[in-house]
C-alpha cells in the first residue's frame, strides 16, 4: 500500500475535527484555535483560491461564508470520507456566498495549471505527506506570479508534537517486543482514549502514517522557492504566509 494510500485510509476511519455538524466542529475548532478566525478572514479577501486537504470541510466553508460573491473555492483532499462530510455540511448552510467544489486529488499532483491560482491554503496537512517538498513544489507550481500561499505545517518544539513523537518512538519499541502493529494504538482505542479528543492526540499520534515536523529553518528551507513573507508560530503550527515571486520582482526578506 502506497503512502498517500495509508493516509486517505487513516483520515476515512478518522476525519479531522470533532462533532457531527458544520456548526459543532466549528465551535471545537476555533475554541482550540482561536487564532484562526483572523487567518481565514485574510484568506478570504482573495477571489479564487485552492485548498489542499480540505478534511471535513470545516475552514473552506467559514472562507467560503467570507468571500465575496462571484469567487471560486477548490478545495481538495485524498479521503473520500472527508469529502462526502464536507459536502453533506455544505448542505447545512442556507446561503453562501461563493459555494466550494470538493473534490478527492493528490497533492502531488495538483489538477490546476501552471500559474493559474492567486491563492493557496492548507492547514496541517503536507507534514502528513511522503514526499512534503513535491508538495510544497506543487502549491509554488500552481500559484500565479504574486500569488500568496498561507500553509501550517508542524512545530517541532510544541508541546504536542514531542509527545506525538514519544508515543510512537514507545509504540515502536512495544510493537517490536510484541511483533504487532500499533499494539498501544489499539490498546487506546480499545479504552476509547480515541473518542475523547478525536484525532488531536491519540489517533493522530499513535495511527497517522505520516508525522513530520519542522524548525523554523526547516520550515523556511521547505518554501525556499517563494518569496517567505513570514514564519510564526501558531498553536502547535508553523503559519508559512509566502508568495511567489515575479520573474524580475526584488526577493522579499525572510522573517
Amino acid at each position: 500500500m502506497s503512502g498517500a494510500e495509508a493516509s486517505a485510509r487513516f483520515w476515512d476511519g478518522a476525519p479531522c475535527g470533532r462533532g457531527d455538524t458544520f456548526e459543532e466542529r466549528s465551535a471545537t475548532r476555533f475554541k482550540r484555535e482561536p487564532w484562526l478566525p483572523a487567518l481565514l478572514s485574510d484568506v478570504a479577501k482573495h477571489d479564487d483560491i485552492v485548498e489542499v486537504g480540505c478534511g471535513q470541510g470545516t475552514d473552506a466553508l467559514w472562507i467560503c461564508k467570507s468571500m465575496r460573491p462571484g469567487g471560486r473555492y477548490r478545495a481538495l483532499d485524498h479521503s473520500e470520507q472527508s469529502l462526502a462530510s464536507a459536502r453533506a455540511a455544505c448542505a447545512e448552510i442556507a446561503a453562501i456566498p461563493v459555494t466550494p467544489v470538493f473534490s478527492r486529488e493528490d497533492a502531488l499532483a495538483l489538477p490546476m495549471p501552471d500559474n493559474s491560482v492567486a491563492c493557496v491554503y492548507s492547514c496541517g496537512v503536507i507534514h502528513h505527506i511522503d514526499d512534503t517538498e513535491g508538495a510544497a513544489a506543487e502549491i509554488h507550481r500552481i500559484l500565479q506570479p504574486g500569488g500568496r500561499c498561507y500553509v501550517m505545517i508542524y512545530r517541532t518544539t510544541s508541546p504536542k508534537l514531542l509527545v506525538a513523537h514519544l508515543l510512537r518512538g514507545v509504540q515502536s519499541v512495544v510493537d517490536t517486543l510484541t511483533r504487532r502493529k500499533q499494539s498501544l494504538l489499539r490498546a487506546a482505542e480499545a479504552l476509547g482514549l480515541d473518542r475523547v479528543d478525536g484525532t488531536t492526540m491519540v489517533r493522530e499520534g499513535f495511527g497517522v502514517p505520516v508525522l513530520k515536523s519542522y524548525t523554523k529553518g526547516g520550515a523556511r528551507r521547505l518554501f525556499s522557492q517563494f518569496e517567505i513573507v513570514s514564519v510564526s508560530p501558531r498553536g502547535f503550527l508553523w503559519l508559512v504566509e509566502a508568495r511567489k515571486p515575479h520573474p524580475t520582482g526584488p526577493r522579499a526578506p525572510s522573517r
